[in-house]
């Protein structure tokens, strides 16, 4: 008989896949309990693992923050969990379902904006999909996903309209689905107020558009600009042009920026 060797057999089981244990797991299991927050840029491999016959579920806290936009990724699925359920539980008790963000439906994206000026204290839930052959209740630590989290908020870090110089938005779309938001003028002082009730847009799949001085802001204001949207992170390009006519024309851009 053959023998292997003790490095031989070593080499073999480190090339084997290997079930680890969800580390957040049982603290996670309860929407008003849970111990998991995500953050800006959070990324958290789970298992979906079933206890003693009963299905697992994942909780998780995110605090939303006023005038501000967010994505939850879900991706990475293992097939028996596939298309793996995600939702939103906002502060209301209010469920907000995913949408699919992969060609076979895998993969899930949750996005959406508060473009108040409240924090608001919100709930994700993770669990197995319910298409026939998926596992649920009798999933093992190989039922796994990844979720990361994104704070998808873009700023402008000035505005000037005052007498012939205004200031304008240029935004562009290049992804293959339409983006819509909103636009927050603030005065940038130290109360940093919202002058003017958000101004809202749309843009179609790989299009842009060019977002004039808001009359309503009048002709002796400046500050800056939040901008949140429907997008993916990152997805979003833009700039705000500064504009100074004759007799004496200047131009000044301002970068649009997004969370690093």
């Amino acid at each position: 008989m053959r023998k292997i060797s003790s490095g031989a057999l070593l080499a073999l089981l480190a090339l084997a896949p290997v079930a680890r244990a969800d580390v957040w797991d049982p603290g996670d299991n309860s929407a008003s309990g849970t111990e998991n927050e995500l953050i800006h840029r959070s990324e958290q491999v789970h298992d979906l693992a079933a206890i003693s016959g009963v299905a697992d579920n994942d909780y998780f806290r995110i605090v939303v923050q006023p005038y501000s936009a967010y994505e939850i990724v879900v991706d990475q699925t293992t097939k028996d969990i596939s298309p793996v359920f995600l939702e939103r539980i906002d502060s209301t008790g209010a469920m907000f379902n995913s949408t699919t963000v992969s060609s076979i439906g895998y993969s899930r994206v949750l996005r959406w904006e508060n473009p108040t000026s409240s924090v608001k204290n919100e709930i994700i839930h993770v669990k197995a999909g319910t298409a026939i052959g998926n596992c649920s209740t009798t999933c093992t630590a190989n039922a796994s996903y990844r979720i990361r989290a994104y704070d998808t908020t873009y700023t402008i870090e000035r505005f000037y309209d005052n007498g012939g110089l205004t200031t304008s938005l240029v935004l562009e779309n290049p992804n293959d689905y339409a983006i819509s938001g909103n636009i927050l003028y603030f005065d940038g002082g130290v109360a940093d107020v919202l002058l003017i009730p958000a101004e809202t847009y749309t843009l179609p799949a790989r299009n842009a558009v060019l977002i004039p001085p808001n009359p309503a802001l009048g002709t002796n204001e400046a500050g800056h600009v939040i901008i949140t949207s429907t997008g993916g992170y990152g997805d979003l390009r833009g700039k705000a042009m500064q504009v100074n006519p004759p007799p004496t024309p200047e131009s000044w851009d301002h970068d649009m920026l997004i969370k690093r």
